[in-house]
């Protein structure tokens, strides 16, 4: 089993936590509105959502616990049941002197070692496009949500990475160290 890592963290700058923000990121039930790649998110009983979702054309469908911590301001998850083998993973808010950074990082495994070797790294790329996308998707989602002074400041919001000086985009280098401390 050959466990795999993504990560994406996102600049929103001027924007300050406060607790409505860790809610309005947890409710993934408006991802389909905001990205193509999902097609839906649903909760069928409290704490759980049901994803389906399309990267680049190969569908994934799961069930995950989601939890809530609002001290450490973090959303987790952890796959109950679904196409992955293992899928677990955290947004995080963290501030900063500019605003917040928000972070995910998304643990892996397809679980079926000859699939993993013949697609591993197609799959992975796909993976980090896709949480890259999610990442800068739900950042825009929070800056329209964290008031009309930042959101008279963003440019039109479009399929490809946001081009304004309000949001930041870093991918994960292979050394980076586990995302708990985002710089």
């Amino acid at each position: 089993m050959s466990l795999q890592r993504v990560f994406a963290e996102i600049n929103l700058e001027g924007l300050e936590y406060h607790q409505n923000l860790i809610m309005n990121l947890s409710d993934f039930s408006v991802l389909p509105t905001y990205m193509d790649d999902v097609v839906s998110v649903t909760v069928p009983k409290k704490g759980c959502t049901e994803w389906e979702v399309s990267l680049e054309g190969a569908p994934f469908h799961w069930i995950e616990r989601d939890s809530v911590d609002f001290k450490n301001r973090t959303v987790q998850f952890e796959l109950l049941d679904g196409d992955l083998d293992k899928f677990e993973g955290a947004w995080r808010m963290q501030e900063k002197e500019s605003g917040l950074v928000l972070s995910l990082e998304i643990e892996y495994s397809l679980g079926i070692p000859v699939i993993e070797m013949a697609l591993g790294e197609v799959l992975k790329e796909k993976f980090q496009n896709y949480v890259t996308q999610l990442v800068s998707k739900m950042g825009q989602r929070l800056l329209e949500l964290g008031g009309e002074e930042v959101k008279e400041n963003l440019e039109p919001f479009s399929a490809d990475l946001p081009k304004t000086d309000k949001i930041s985009i870093y991918k994960i280098k292979e050394n980076k160290p586990r995302a708990q401390n985002v710089a």
